[in-house]
Parts: structure tokens; sequence; C-alpha cells
């Protein structure tokens, strides 16, 4: 799911033979997100949230409009993937191109994917510990461990997720 411009970039690296490569402007994603748009705007600017953590005014999802509408539209394309599924898998996975930001390159080895699978039956996250005490990951504390019924002690981030195409569907 790229802007029409970036196409050549992947195609020089990747072969056609097994690589989809879907027209996907930034204009899409806001027609993906409409319903959400203003209010992820109107939090994202907010001194209250900005407040939430020392991180947060400097951070990517602060200072970009496009960045929280992208991160959560990517499981409503992992799901157009798995309805399109070119090449008619069983399981699919959403693996950033920026994956490497935060996790080292030399994760992601054949040997990582050839036994990644047994952990796709169902729907699998990448997450990570985070302590927390005012907020976790850009929420406030108390209420994500209200809404989550214990506390949280771990975050996912869309960098590499994914599952079964019955529970992608089903997820999204």
């Amino acid at each position: 799911f790229l802007p029409e411009e970036l196409h050549e970039f992947v195609f020089e690296r990747r072969s056609k033979k097994n690589t989809v490569v879907r027209k996907f402007e930034l204009e899409d994603i806001k027609k993906l997100y409409e319903p959400f748009w203003n209010n992820t705007q109107n939090i994202r600017k907010s001194e209250k949230w900005q407040g939430l953590a020392g991180w947060l005014k400097d951070s990517p999802q602060c200072a970009l409009e496009w960045y929280n509408p992208i991160v959560m539209s990517k499981y409503s394309l992992l799901h157009a993937a798995a309805c399109g599924n070119e090449f008619n898998t069983d399981h699919l996975i959403w693996l950033d191109a920026g994956i490497t930001m935060t996790c080292n390159e030399g994760f992601f080895t054949k040997e990582f994917f050839d036994n990644l699978i047994p952990y796709l039956d169902t729907n699998l996250f990448l997450s990570y510990p985070y302590e927390a005490e005012k907020e976790i990951h850009g929420f406030e504390y108390a209420a994500m461990n209200r809404l989550a019924g214990e506390s949280v002690k771990y975050v996912c981030r869309g960098g590499l997720f994914g599952g079964h195409k019955e529970y992608i569907m089903q997820g999204n």
C-alpha cells in the first residue's frame, strides 16, 4: 500500500513474482480513517495529552498529522490484503518498512520467518514490555488498566503483526 511514486522504488528491489503493490495515497488513508480523523487531530494537538509524558510533545505521534491515522489503519490494510490474497495464502503478516527502527535488522532472517508460521494460527502482535505509572504509550495508564481489566505491562506497536486470514477478517 504505497503512493504511486514509490512503486518503482519497490520493484527495483523486489520481484513482481512475489510482491504485490497497491496504489494507496494519503487521501485514501484519510477516507479510510475519516470517522476518527478530527478526534485524533484534536487529541494530538491538546496540551493535556502532550503533558502525559515528556516524550510525547516531541514524538512523531504529536508532530505529524498523518502518523496515527496511518498506524491505526494498518490492520484494515492487512484485512484488504487478506481479502485480495493474490498468493492464496492462509497466513499474512504486516511488516513495516521501518521495522528496523525498533528491531535489529539481523532479527529478520529466513529462519525467523520459517519459525513464525506456528504463531500465526490466530492473531500475532509483536509486543514490548512497558513499565508505566502515568501513561502507557500515549494513553492514561489508569484508564488503559480499567479498559484492559488488569495492569497493562506490554504494548503492541504496528511494526509486525498478522495471523490466519480468517482471524484477520474477524479482527477487522
